[in-house]
């Protein structure tokens, strides 16, 4: 991801850019569904999962541009010398989570690559305890009568489902 000023907007935002590789490109156009899908069903992004703003391509390169968030779990345990958090603030990311989760699941959707790097918090702001879930990269889409068909995210950490 690229932190970029957005002048038309005149606001930070994050780009995501997947190289001109066909195979990287169709399962980014898996993800720019996916990722439609979830804000058509959460227009106003209480399920805490990242909002898409836009893609465009540029010379083959699929760019999706998201709204700026901080940094993930991963990164600010890690900046943080590991230091644990709180009971308080473990009990209200699960809750979040499980939210997200839950709401994906209405929609028949399973994320596979769920992991500290892709939980976000939601600002730079760290008073702001709130996260967003992104990377849907490896989703899939499933019908409870026909299983799943998926491609695996991070083998260490693998969804529920799978």
């Amino acid at each position: 991801m690229l932190e970029c000023w957005d002048r038309k907007f005149r606001s930070y935002c994050a780009i995501k850019i997947i190289r001109n590789v066909q195979k990287y490109r169709d399962a980014a156009k898996i993800e720019i569904d996916v990722l439609k899908t979830v804000q058509r069903n959460d227009p106003t992004g209480k399920f805490n999962c990242i909002k898409m703003q836009s893609w465009f391509d540029y010379r083959g390169h699929i760019c999706m541009v998201f709204e700026k968030c901080g940094l993930s779990l991963f990164e600010f345990l890690r900046k943080n010398r590991y230091e644990p958090f709180s009971v308080g603030l473990v009990q209200r990311y699960a809750r979040q989570l499980l939210r997200a989760i839950a709401f994906l699941h209405t929609l028949k959707l399973v994320h596979t690559d769920l992991k500290p790097e892709n939980i976000l918090l939601d600002s730079t702001d760290l008073r702001k305890l709130d996260i967003k879930i992104t990377d849907f990269g490896f989703s899939c889409f499933f019908d409870p009568a026909e299983g799943l068909d998926l491609q695996l995210g991070s083998p260490l950490y693998m969804a529920p489902e799978v």
